[in-house]
């Protein structure tokens, strides 16, 4: 699609789906998400079906980390981390989490927008620090795994990128 072109539209008018909207849409459904078990609930759900399916492996590309603020630690908490980890585990599945760095809303460094923050890993020593408490969490003679990643260069910058990249290479991960 060219730069500035506008989604096309339905005969009834409504915008067709595209990864945008469904994007929208996605950040609709992480305001709804409320406890941490019922994520989990959720998440394990996920696993059962791909277990299921003879999907016995995944690398779970994680970044909605966060549970509401309500929780005691703010915003930034990485409750749901350990909740992806324990359903994966119930479900049988092997599960290597790719922790999903993600700082900002755009190319142009703008502030997340509410459907973001619960993603959000602003600080590059908290998220070393939540990796730690992770890997500490994990049965490895199950193959359980972890994976520095970014969730996008559109949601991480340069100088973090390097610095992941950089950490990421001194763990020998």
């Amino acid at each position: 699609r060219g730069k500035g072109e506008s989604s096309p539209r339905r005969p009834d008018g409504e915008e067709t789906p595209s990864f945008w909207t469904w994007r929208e849409a996605m950040y609709g459904l992480v305001q709804t998400l409320g406890s941490v078990e019922a994520f989990k609930r959720q998440t394990k759900r996920c696993f059962e079906e791909m277990a299921a399916a003879g999907i016995t492996t995944c690398g779970e590309f994680h970044y909605f980390h966060h549970a509401l603020p309500e929780s005691g630690e703010g915003d930034e908490n990485f409750e749901l981390d350990e909740a992806v980890v324990q359903a994966a585990r119930e479900a049988n599945v092997r599960l290597v989490l790719l922790s999903a760095f993600y700082e900002r809303g755009g190319f142009d460094g703008r502030a997340l927008s509410d459907g973001q923050r619960r993603f959000r890993t602003m600080d590059g020593e908290r998220y070393w620090q939540q990796m730690e408490r992770l890997d500490a969490s994990l049965d490895k003679s199950r193959g359980e795994g972890l994976g520095v990643v970014v969730h996008s260069l559109r949601a991480v910058g340069t100088p973090m990128l390097q610095s992941l990249a950089a950490e990421a290479a001194r763990r020998e991960m």
